[in-house]
């Protein structure tokens, strides 16, 4: 045979030989369940530290649990709302002035002004994103578009949603004892609360309006006033909202940054007894110890023994020629 092939041969029969009088060279696997009967002793050949998945698993549980609900609040929510309001009605009492300049000179120019076309209403519907009747676009007319209707309009909706509007309170209530987290979306400032009492529902808000505005209101004529607080239910909406993804986040975030559990397990300790039941503690220093073999201890092992059978072989070979 070609002497290559015999190097060959010589290093697969030696390995062979290592593995079948030295099994022990591996990390033995036991493949034991609760509750089953242990056929030997097993003991560690070096210090373990074996993770505690349970009692992991219950930190990240609480790490997670801890994690305040995050709200975002919009503080400027109000604030654009009114803007927009005054900006739409400022429109269309530009538009009217435009129209009385178009008109024939005179005296009575004003009172014999046009209707502003239907193109104005629809302006304003998109300005203020709500749909407006021709009736009540036709009373807004009548009042000139009156400052003080817009002014009214975006007083008693600021009011309102600066004491703070969510969509519902049921989520809040889940958090009763804990508490919650508020963020504000444009400085990300955080502040943690506990009464949600001073907060309104959407629901609660759209009801106040009519008592929050009666200041207001009384001044006005009662069909005005009515087409005021229609204006208002419709415009306001929450400034407070359920931050669903920062949320999971951070919950993500806790639940990674526990550190697992370990204890430590001295060289030649007992982890399982002949004859002693498996139990899943047992278990977990049997996983730590197959998790913890060694490949490069194994392999220098296995190479150191396989040589040394390797030479014996290659002398008996010498030595019979």
């Amino acid at each position: 045979w070609p002497f290559g092939l015999r190097l060959l041969l010589l290093a697969a029969v030696s390995i062979a030989f290592s593995l079948i009088l030295y099994p022990r060279i591996m990390v033995p696997r036991l493949q034991y369940a609760v509750g089953d009967v242990a056929e030997k002793d097993v003991k560690a050949p070096r210090e373990l530290l074996v993770k505690d998945q349970a009692a992991t698993e219950i930190k990240r549980q609480q790490a997670v649990q801890e994690v305040l609900t995050v709200y975002d609040q919009d503080n400027e929510l109000s604030a654009r709302l009114a803007r927009m309001v005054e900006e739409a009605f400022a429109d269309l009492r530009a538009m009217r002035r435009a129209a009385f300049e178009n008109s024939a000179p005179g005296p009575h120019a004003a009172a014999d002004a046009p209707t502003p076309p239907e193109e104005a209403r629809k302006a304003f519907e998109d300005k203020i994103a709500i749909r407006v009747s021709n009736g009540a676009f036709a009373a807004l007319e009548a009042e000139g578009f009156s400052k003080r209707i817009a002014g009214g309009i975006a007083e008693i909706i600021q009011k309102i949603i600066d004491n703070g509007v969510v969509s519902t309170k049921e989520n809040l209530l889940k958090d009763l004892e804990r508490g919650v987290l508020l963020r504000d979306v444009r400085t990300h400032e955080e502040r943690v609360v506990h009464d949600f009492k001073q907060f309104y529902s959407l629901d609660q808000a759209r009801s106040l309006v009519r008592s929050q505005g009666q200041p207001m209101l009384r001044d006005l004529d009662y069909a005005i006033a009515n087409l005021v607080v229609d204006f208002c239910q419709r415009l306001i909406q929450p400034n407070i909202t359920l931050n669903r993804s920062e949320t999971e986040q951070r919950k993500m975030r806790a639940a990674a940054e526990v550190k697992p559990v370990l204890y430590k397990i001295k060289q030649g300790e007992m982890l399982l007894r002949e004859g002693e039941r498996v139990s899943e503690l047992h278990l977990l220093k049997l996983q730590a110890l197959e998790s913890e073999g060694r490949p490069e201890s194994f392999f220098l092992t296995l190479l150191g023994t396989a040589a040394l059978i390797g030479g014996l072989i290659a002398a008996s070979h010498i030595l019979f020629f």
